[in-house]
């Protein structure tokens, strides 16, 4: 069976209209870049999801801009990532840059955690690789 890339994005934020297919376009072609095949789920949320979910899962009681949840187990899943929309629309205006940038490095981050990368303790390795991939698909900041 030859290995496949799926990627599904869900958005749950009325107010903040995104076009699913260019995250979804993008998304596939970051995960060619890094060699990963499977599927992923995307959920932009709104900032009390996020929150919601930060306190529950990490039990961390504040808004983020993105959590990756990976699945080791579970055959060509890969794992979800969820995307505050409002918190990734302030950072763009903070780092001046556009809203969908701002969503791309958000996706190619949280795919890196995905996969195993934790800039926590890695001197740098994964912005670097980050930074990388950005670039190769065009999206400079």
């Amino acid at each position: 069976m030859e290995k496949q890339r799926k990627v599904e994005v869900v958005s749950k934020v009325r107010k903040l209209k995104i076009d699913k297919t260019v995250f979804v376009n993008f998304s596939l072609d970051a995960m060619e870049k890094m060699g990963v095949f499977g599927e992923i789920a995307i959920i932009f949320c709104s900032r009390k999801k996020i929150k919601e979910i930060n306190k529950k899962f990490r039990n961390r009681d504040c808004e983020t801009d993105v959590i990756s949840f990976p699945y080791t187990n579970s055959g060509d899943f890969i794992g979800e990532v969820l995307i505050c929309l409002e918190v990734a629309e302030e950072n763009a205006k903070k780092y001046g840059i556009s809203f969908e940038k701002e969503l791309k490095k958000l996706l190619v981050h949280s795919f890196l955690h995905l996969i195993g990368y934790d800039h926590h303790n890695d001197k740098g390795r994964m912005a670097r690789k980050e930074r990388f991939i950005l670039k190769s698909l065009g999206v400079l900041y």
